[in-house]
């Protein structure tokens, strides 16, 4: 009896224990139907690396670049190559002196190789080739330019030349110009030995006579020219003395001493009144 006693206890325990669990369950359920299902982190698998390989040619040696990024050296004819993925890049190839430059866009649309050549011969010989016409151009205009210069100089020589030969000739000639000149001095016994100024012009004929406004009219004038030197002779009449220019020629100028001398035919001084004459200082100026 005692036996069976236990036996119900237990059978009641295990059930209880059942009802517990299948209590625990249900309020998860209902937990879950509440708050929505429950999610977990999805794994991908790992993406692959770029399969597509790009293969650059330059020509001559060359720095490369891909999509910005400085790649290094490649050799005159050699070539580098470089991992990229599906889509566009660029590539720029430059010289070692980094004067020439070439940009290349390439489209990548499969895995595989691309190939993509740099020229850069051609336009580094067509900028050489520019440049050396440039400063054959510069040099053959400067020697027009030098040339022209010198021509110019030389027919401005000539001008020159022959303008100062033909107013040398005139200079020479004396009677195709009229000068004038000034003339000062200082007599004792007249204007109370104040120094006397006076201004005139002289006409030289190519007979050899003269006249002046220096001189009363009608008196016998003469001129005559050796080298740089002018004489004017001037003969007296009745009260006036003879007179002697003697004068200096250096182009359009001439300069020297208006001189006095013989007997004066005036009964107001005496025979050595001309011979005391202190001489005229004189200046010539041709107009």
């Amino acid at each position: 009896m005692r036996r069976k006693k236990i036996q119900h206890g237990n059978v009641r325990n295990r059930a209880l224990s059942l009802a517990l669990a299948l209590i625990a369950v249900a309020v998860q359920v209902l937990a879950q139907q509440d708050e929505g299902p429950i999610l977990h982190p999805k794994k991908h698998p790992a993406k692959p690396g770029p399969n597509a390989t790009l293969l650059v040619m330059c020509d001559i040696a060359c720095n490369w670049k891909l999509d910005g990024e400085a790649k290094g050296r490649i050799e005159a004819g050699g070539s580098a190559k470089a991992k990229v993925e599906l889509g566009q890049h660029v590539v720029v190839g430059a010289t070692e002196d980094d004067v020439d430059q070439v940009k290349q866009l390439s489209e990548i649309k499969t895995n595989g190789q691309t190939v993509i050549s740099i020229e850069l011969k051609p336009m580094r010989d067509a900028r050489l080739k520019a440049e050396h016409d440039a400063r054959d151009k510069a040099a053959q205009e400067q020697k027009e330019r030098l040339e022209l210069e010198a021509q110019q100089k030389a027919a401005r020589e000539r001008q020159e030349h022959e303008e100062a030969a033909a107013t040398n000739a005139k200079f020479e000639n004396l009677s195709d110009l009229t000068w004038s000149f000034t003339e000062d001095w200082t007599v004792p016994l007249f204007h109370k030995g104040k120094p006397q100024h006076l201004d005139g012009q002289f006409v030289f004929a190519k007979d050899g006579s003269c006249t002046s406004t220096a001189i009363t009219k009608g008196l016998p004038c003469r001129w005559i020219k050796q080298g740089q030197t002018v004489t004017i002779v001037v003969k007296a009449v009745k009260a006036h003395c003879d007179e002697t220019w003697r004068l200096t020629q250096n182009r359009d100028t001439m300069s020297g001493q208006r001189e006095f001398h013989g007997e004066t035919r005036t009964i107001l001084y005496d025979n050595n009144w001309c011979n005391s004459q202190p001489a005229h200082t004189v200046a010539f100026k041709a107009r």
